[in-house]
């Protein structure tokens, strides 16, 4: 647009930016350009002229500020001076020492939405679209009536790229990676507090040995699920964990539920599945379930009772006696040498049966 009207004493500034964008567009020479709104005649004189360029632009694009004539901001847009690369990397700064830039990028009047692309967009493409080098792969910032778009897309048969959020980024990994295609939407809540995965979403992959989630809380030390069906005997929330391929033999982790502490990572106590044996997909999947705790002076885990397969409960033999009697209306249960073992309240040890 064009904030200089006839008469003013400024009749010549849309022209000589104008002529600066042309220039602009070609960027040789690597001198300086230099596009004033409101710039008087003197620093008028520092454009470089160029005879086509009022053709070349007229009804298109401008460079304007929206400062007014007692506020000038000049403007230079030239290749930066480097040695470090071989290509032109063109920069737009202000002329005066000390100051700060904005870039705003807009619809003049009432811009219509235009469908996939928004009101306003910018796209940074990995292809010459001047040059008609077929498929064409863009990362865009767009802005549609309803929302703000940062993403990626594609035009002339590319397609959409994985966009990556990297913080220091080198171009070889991102701490954020948002796959084309993916099942659904994430959603997170405005404070950060809520964090919407979609059905059937997965957290972390198979071929990853750290552990893919790990969830801390402070204040209140609660992990909290809740299943929205109403109450029957398949309803409530749970914790699921699965090995990725069907085991091949007896005594495969089928995954486990642990306990212990965070300083010094240990997990001193859990609940394990097994296999049982080699699984037969869709008909055979045999598994048992251990119990296991840490005995005071060591940090292994030992396995203290199994529930087979068949139903079985399998005892391990208990480190040493009861030291002391159990409180009242209790008793201790226990193996020893494979004898099962009784203890009251009176401390007195029964054979329950001999091994």
């Amino acid at each position: 647009m064009d904030n200089n009207p006839a008469g003013t004493g400024r009749e010549g500034a849309s022209v000589d930016r104008r002529r600066l964008l042309k220039r602009a567009a070609a960027l040789s020479a690597g001198a300086p350009l230099v596009a004033a709104a409101y710039a008087p005649a003197a620093a008028q004189a520092q454009l470089p002229t160029d005879p086509d360029a009022e053709t070349a632009f007229a009804g298109g694009v401008e460079i304007t500020d929206t400062g007014s004539a007692a506020s000038e901001h000049w403007f230079a847009l030239a290749p930066r001076e480097t040695t470090l690369l071989s290509f032109p990397v063109p920069t737009l700064r202000p002329v005066q020492s000390n100051q700060g830039i904005s870039l705003d990028v807009m619809p003049n009047g009432t811009g219509p939405d235009n469908p996939g692309n928004g009101i306003t967009w910018i796209d940074v493409c990995d292809s010459d679209v001047f040059a008609g080098n077929g498929a064409v792969g863009t990362a865009r910032i767009g802005i549609f009536p309803d929302h703000v778009e940062f993403g990626s897309r594609g035009f002339s048969g590319g397609s959409g790229k994985p966009v990556w959020l990297a913080a220091d980024g080198q171009g070889t990994s991102g701490q954020l990676v948002l796959e084309p295609g993916s099942p659904g939407t994430v959603v997170v809540g405005a404070d950060g507090s809520a964090v919407q995965l979609p059905s059937g979403a997965t957290v972390g992959s198979p071929s990853l040995s750290v552990t893919p989630l790990t969830a801390r809380t402070v204040a209140t030390p609660t992990f909290l699920t809740v299943n929205h069906s109403a109450p029957s005997s398949t309803s409530g929330s749970g914790i699921v964990g699965r090995v990725y391929a069907n085991p091949s033999a007896a005594g495969q982790r089928l995954g486990y539920f642990l306990f212990g502490g965070d300083e010094a990572e240990l997990n001193t106590a859990g609940i394990s599945g097994w296999s049982a044996a080699a699984w037969t997909a869709g008909s055979s999947a045999g598994s048992y379930l251990t119990l296991e705790t840490t005995p005071i002076g060591s940090t292994t885990r030992v396995e203290r009772v199994r529930v087979g397969s068949d139903g079985t409960l399998r005892l391990a033999d208990a480190d040493a006696s009861p030291a002391t009697a159990p409180p009242t209306g209790t008793g201790y249960l226990f193996a020893k040498a494979g004898a099962l073992m009784w203890m009251g309240p009176s401390g007195r040890v029964t054979t329950i049966a001999g091994a």
